[in-house]
């Protein structure tokens, strides 16, 4: 776990380094790293005893086990977001990173029906939904023709629903899963009028779908900068008119401070 902790924080200072921040990730690069991780998955992960042996595993051990599985799927996805968003993505890049994010979705699915039970896994399972969807998004504005057949563009569209579904019902209680459902807003109504129709490209989408898509930056810095006044701390009242609220979740005050391309925390 150590060595993973290494190699995790060599990308994410690969990532964020000023000059990377400024003109996105060299394609040489994302690729070395992304076949660091894929090693590290295929030869390494499965070498440590995340789940006990002769005995049925605890339900604690079985979702520590799908973060360390998403959390270095997310991070394989970070890589080639940027390229991702360009919309400037090849054939090998779209199978690449839309498997990661199915593979996400359908790991998550596993809790979908204990999303009150869940404490700080819901972390977990909202900010991974959270990298499956703008993935998903990217490649299903593309249309079917942009992934190579249909059957591949409702395979994505299945992953997208699922993905709402359950980040809808985590909502209901959990301030992040509702942040990333509102950043997505714009996206989704497009989505919505394509999946509904049976040619669902191209004119379905508008010009402007690139501004539409959130966690275009990635300069996370920017996060901690409310967009007008001083960001409360967990539990005061935050002032809007002549109403004021209450913020009860955790870390609330942050997943509310900034909205639009820079994104929330690891997301």
């Amino acid at each position: 776990m150590i060595c993973w902790s290494r190699l995790a924080g060599d990308v994410w200072d690969g990532l964020f380094a000023a000059t990377i921040a400024k003109d996105g990730v060299d394609s040489d690069n994302a690729r070395m790293y992304n076949d660091r991780i894929k090693h590290w998955s295929e030869a390494i992960r499965d070498t440590i005893p995340l789940l006990p042996t002769g005995y049925l595993a605890e339900s604690r051990k079985l979702r520590q086990q799908a973060s360390v599985h998403n959390s270095m799927d997310q991070l394989r996805l970070l890589l080639f977001r940027q390229s991702l968003l360009s919309l400037q993505y090849n054939g090998e890049l779209e199978r690449l990173c839309g498997d990661l994010a199915l593979n996400i979705v359908q790991r998550i699915q596993t809790y979908n029906s204990e999303e009150n039970q869940l404490g700080s896994f819901r972390f977990c399972m909202a900010s991974s939904l959270g990298s499956a969807v703008l993935v998903l998004s990217v490649l299903l504005t593309g249309g079917p023709t942009s992934v190579g057949s249909r059957d591949r563009w409702e395979m994505y569209a299945n992953g997208y629903r699922e993905a709402m579904m359950i980040l809808g019902q985590l909502a209901s209680s959990f301030t992040l899963a509702r942040r990333i459902l509102d950043d997505f807003a714009a996206v989704e109504r497009v989505l919505d009028d394509m999946m509904g129709t049976e040619q669902p490209y191209p004119h379905h989408v508008p010009t402007n779908i690139r501004d539409m898509f959130p966690y275009t930056c990635l300069d996370f810095s920017q996060q901690s900068t409310a967009s007008g006044g001083d960001v409360p701390t967990d539990g005061q009242a935050v002032e809007s008119g002549a109403e004021s609220t209450l913020n009860t979740d955790l870390w609330s005050s942050v997943f509310t401070a900034k909205e639009g391309k820079y994104g929330v925390p690891w997301v």
